[in-house]
């Protein structure tokens, strides 16, 4: 009725109760564990057995979703899911160190993660010797984009959790992501804004910088190329592809 599988050194057991699968994380011993299932599949006979879903680790959690990414993401997406909870973990470890259950996490605890990862310079960082996890020495502090990512991985990790039966709710149901404000478009200098540019500089720059605008810059995109000519710049012969069929790409340069 039931089985034994095992990830890393953990043992777990799977078996099907009424249609519905099952797993339970049991340890590190085959012994236990196959006790355990025997027990699970007798409770499962007499009509005994409890359905209700486990208040799961955030530890079991973690590492199911990891293994589920580690088959079916690539090793780069991977990694950033690693980093991502290697943050939620470290702010744990400093901040609430006796949360161990997904069901101790509360939307109180994300509101103060997000002002750790916004605020805290993590390069100020002490950690024990004793948790897995590093602080790189160029890391900066989070930007709003970036807690956001964050705040969305974990969310779907949780959601993971939920839809394998590993806890009872996600906790970031109902979280607040933080407003990113976008960069102002960049200002392009006009032909007789880059012609003054060019008369003030001394001469190694004034020759550096005619050279980038004489040389000539490839535009393929019909907004490009509508900016670019609103600018002064002139339009050169049109590059051609290996065939010599025309792929829309064109030629511009500022001055002769």
């Amino acid at each position: 009725m039931g089985s034994l599988y095992k990830r890393g050194k953990v043992y777990y057991a799977n078996l099907v109760v009424n249609g519905k699968r099952v797993r339970r994380r049991i340890g590190e011993s085959r012994k236990m564990a196959e006790k355990v299932l025997r027990d699970l599949e007798a409770k499962a006979t007499r009509q005994q057995f409890d359905l209700d879903i486990p208040d799961g680790t955030l530890e079991q959690v973690f590492f199911e979703f990891i293994e589920y990414s580690k088959t079916n993401n690539s090793p780069s997406t991977t990694r950033r899911y690693k980093n991502v909870i290697a943050n939620f973990e470290i702010f744990l470890h400093l901040h609430h160190r006796q949360v161990k259950k997904v069901s101790h996490v509360d939307l109180a605890m994300i509101e103060q993660y997000k002002r750790f990862r916004r605020d805290v310079d993590p390069r100020k960082i002490e950690l024990p010797d004793d948790l897995p996890h590093r602080v790189a020495p160029n890391k900066l502090r989070a930007k709003p984009s970036t807690i956001n990512y964050e705040l969305k991985t974990l969310k779907s990790i949780f959601g993971f959790g939920c839809k394998h039966n590993l806890c009872r709710a996600n906790p970031l149901d109902g979280i607040r992501y933080l407003k990113v404000i976008k960069d102002a478009e960049p200002r392009f200098l006009s032909a007789d804004e880059c012609r003054r540019l060019l008369d003030a500089a001394d001469k190694r720059a004034h020759q550096m910088g005619k050279t980038k605008l004489t040389l000539g810059v490839d535009v393929g995109n019909a907004r490009a190329r509508r900016l670019y000519e609103s600018l002064g710049w002139q339009r050169m012969k049109d590059l051609r592809g290996p065939n010599g069929e025309d792929d829309g790409v064109y030629l511009y340069k500022l001055i002769d």
